[in-house]
């Protein structure tokens, strides 16, 4: 298990991407999750369960890091949807996003997830589940937008809560 003192996601990504490394050489982390112990969240520091996920030649595997602490890479098969584009991305931080989606109605969150969709030139990016629905912000360009589809099973919701 490792440990991390300073918990920004970045730092988080990078602490991940070493842990994958040592036990998969050429492993990089290409989505990550991040929920609020209490269920709601309202700023980055609010997130202290994580789960990462990396490819590499051959397969892919998973992390989980609660309150700093990482447990042990565990094999998993890549999921569809996502481009396996290495984190972290874009050049709006996840504090930046939680602005944004601040600006358009939303203080609380029940998750976030980070990566890009499979698409063509796909905008890496942050979504935000919140009712259900999830609420996205661009890492690229910061740019909102609203319900782009239901949230993923393994993201928490919970009803949104208006400025």
């Amino acid at each position: 298990m490792s440990e991390v003192a300073t918990q920004t996601y970045v730092t988080l990504i990078n602490e991940a991407n070493k842990i994958f490394q040592t036990k998969y050489p050429g492993a990089f982390t290409f989505t990550a999750l991040g929920m609020p112990t209490s269920g709601v969240a309202k700023t980055e520091d609010d997130l202290n369960v994580w789960i990462f996920q990396a490819v590499f030649d051959g397969g892919g595997a998973e992390i989980t890091c609660k309150n700093g602490v990482f447990g042990t890479p565990i094999p998993r098969t890549p999921p569809l949807g996502l481009k396996f584009v290495p984190l972290p991305q874009g050049v709006y931080e996840l504090s930046q996003a939680i602005q944004t989606l601040n600006a358009h109605g939303y203080d609380s969150f029940g998750s976030v997830s980070l990566g890009s969709p499979v698409y063509k030139d796909p905008q890496p990016m942050f979504w935000f589940c919140v009712n259900g629905q999830t609420q996205g912000v661009s890492a690229c360009t910061n740019a909102f937008y609203p319900n782009l589809f239901s949230c993923s099973p393994g993201q928490l919701s919970l009803p949104p809560v208006k400025k």
